[in-house]
């Protein structure tokens, strides 16, 4: 009996744990021998199921970005496009760098890092490139979904697709602009201003009607006769001091002199059509002129899309997105607008309007346009005046000072040939701004192009390069070989003053622009109409000169018939037809591209 009794307090004494101990061995023990087998199947699932973590990461910071923006980053399209990497398409935490970063080909989604994730994902298990990812959306449901895909072997990984998406319903709008002071779709059965101030539009006088027998969007449109006119009360969103727009689509039934909108103290006549001559459209304010074109080609029985636009100083008037007449450069008069239709100045409207918007602060149009194709809304935000956009073509002449030893090359698509002229300019890897090199120019060099189309600078125009100069003598970066252009002239008449001559006259000059010597500096200028601007690292130095309307040429830099410079250069740009630069910038952070 005693023996029996040892026998059972040992069988009870292989305890719970101990039992567990001996199962997990055994699952360590099975774990090794299936690696063993078949290890790149293991590894494969681990790495799988952590490109299913990553992928909803990269899905959640998009949908955090929908809800904070009300849309997904807009570069995002319906095909799959790989996110952003650097070298040999490696995912990796430089995406938190610069934006010097180079993402062309690829989807830039930087915009996420670090408010959304604090960087995109790499698979932990990859000792080399790492793990890619793919976004699209798909516009018709605004759905997102995210692939994977191996860089080593820029595969498609068998298990890359989430199979699941986010922003399944289009996401909530966003609340209205409050640059929008007033917002008219005449649609409905009453006049509405669909602004967020959600003013009282009255009939003044008259009896205008909403109507469906014309319409631009939504079916109907606002009709107006001789006799009638809408009212809305006075309010300092309507005072227009600075910036604005003010734009309307329009269907005139007459030919004779009318004024779509005014005031009923102030006598403001704005968007005046047949004022002497049939087809000019103008505007006056207190009885003067401020603006009119001739022939802005409006005629009875057609929609027209009309605009006003005011950028600093600068009043342009638009048809149909075209600008007609020339710039308003010196108008800075402030004025309101409270009334459709019959002006206290006697003249009336006949005819239907739709779409009526005025935007207190921003000149959303200040070039050619395209005129809206749906009906405006209040919540179309724009924060800034546009930016004017240039294409290769726009690109006149390019020199990066990269291609040593071929020479001086022109990286533009015109491929001018440029040639020494005068003296030893070289590349030099002794300073540069982007690329590893840059072109030294030791006074009295100059290199020479052809004159050719392209480089006569009539209108809109952009020349901006990157200089180090190493003297503080009066010197000329670019010119021409007979006319007598003086392109970034340095410190004529003062340290640090930058000037623009042409024919012997100074067109531009500022007197403290804070060029030193043995330093980069950014310079620019541009013209935009009649508004000729300058820049030094993206500031705008002097006033504008909004007189000079000169053509010119230039055909060579390092100096000019009149002077030369001392001194590096990098990207040395000329563009034809556009000004890129309005007002101040961020200098360019990478070497300017055709």
């Amino acid at each position: 009996m005693r023996v029996k009794y040892k026998y059972r307090l040992a069988l009870k004494g292989f305890t719970l744990l101990e039992i567990l101990l001996v199962i997990g061995a055994i699952g360590i023990l099975s774990a090794i021998v299936l690696v063993a087998i078949n290890p790149n199947r293991q590894l494969a699932q681990a790495r799988d199921a952590q490109r299913k973590i990553d992928i909803n990461t990269i899905n959640k910071s998009l949908e955090q970005f929908l809800i904070d923006t009300y849309s997904y980053p807009s570069e995002i399209t319906n095909n799959y496009q790989e996110i952003c990497a650097t070298g040999s398409k490696s995912i990796t935490t430089s995406l938190n760098d610069s934006p010097s970063v180079d993402c062309t080909g690829k989807l830039d989604l930087r915009v996420l890092i670090p408010t959304y994730i604090s960087s995109m994902p790499r698979d932990p298990q990859s000792t080399g490139s790492g793990t890619g990812y793919y976004v699209a959306i798909n516009q018709s449901n605004n759905k997102i979904s995210t692939k994977s895909f191996n860089i080593e072997s820029s595969q498609n990984i068998a298990i890359n697709d989430t199979g699941e998406s986010i922003g399944s319903s289009p996401p909530p709008p966003p609340p209205p602009d409050p640059k929008i002071s007033l917002l008219m779709n005449c649609n409905g059965s009453t006049f509405i201003d669909s602004s967020m101030y959600n003013r009282a539009i009255t009939i003044g006088q008259g009896n205008p009607t909403i109507s469906s027998v014309q319409s631009k969007f939504g079916g109907s449109s606002c009709l107006l006769n001789s006799t009638s006119r809408l009212s809305f009360i006075d309010t300092s969103e309507l005072e227009l001091t600075g910036d604005f727009t003010v734009e309307t689509w329009a269907y005139p039934l007459i030919s004779s002199n009318q004024i779509i909108f005014g005031h009923s103290s102030q006598n403001v006549q704005m968007f005046r059509l047949n004022e002497g001559v049939v087809g000019r459209l103008s505007f006056f304010l207190n009885g003067t002129q401020v603006f009119s074109a001739t022939s802005a080609g409006i005629s009875p029985n057609n929609w027209y899309h009309l605009a006003i636009t005011r950028s600093e100083n600068t009043t342009r008037m638009f048809v149909n997105g075209v600008q007609v007449g020339a710039n308003n450069n010196s108008w800075t008069g402030t004025f309101k607008v409270n009334m459709i239709g019959l002006n206290w100045f006697g003249s009336s409207y006949t005819g239907y309007i739709d779409d009526f918007r005025i935007t207190k602060g921003v000149a959303r149009y200040a070039f050619n346009f395209t005129p809206p194709s749906v009906e405006l809304a209040n919540n179309d935000y724009v924060t800034t005046n546009p930016t004017p956009t240039a294409t290769s073509s726009n690109v006149s002449l390019l020199m990066n000072c990269n291609e040593f030893p071929l020479g001086f090359i022109d990286s533009s698509g015109y491929q001018r040939k440029i040639k020494v002229e005068q003296g030893t300019p070289v590349y030099t890897t002794v300073q540069s701004k982007f690329g590893g090199s840059s072109c030294y120019f030791p006074g009295g060099s100059r290199v020479n192009f052809s004159d050719t189309p392209e480089l006569e600078l009539n209108g809109d125009f952009t020349i901006e390069t990157w200089a180090y100069p190493l003297s503080s003598a009066d010197q000329i970066m670019a010119g021409h070989s007979i006319q007598n252009v003086q392109m970034f002239r340095l410190n004529n008449g003062g340290t640090g003053r930058l000037s623009f001559f042409l024919n012997g006259t100074q067109v531009f000059s500022s007197t403290a622009a804070g060029i030193t010597s043995n330093n980069w500096h950014h310079l620019a200028i541009s013209r935009a109409g009649n508004t000729t601007r300058m820049f030094v690292n993206g500031v705008q130095v002097g006033s504008n000169n909004n007189s000079w309307t000169g053509a010119f040429k230039i055909n060579s830099i390092g100096g000019s018939w009149v002077g030369s410079y001392n001194g590096y250069i990098d990207d040395f740009r000329i563009t034809k037809g556009v000004a890129r630069y309005l007002s101040n910038f961020t200098p360019p952070t990478a070497q300017l591209a055709d």
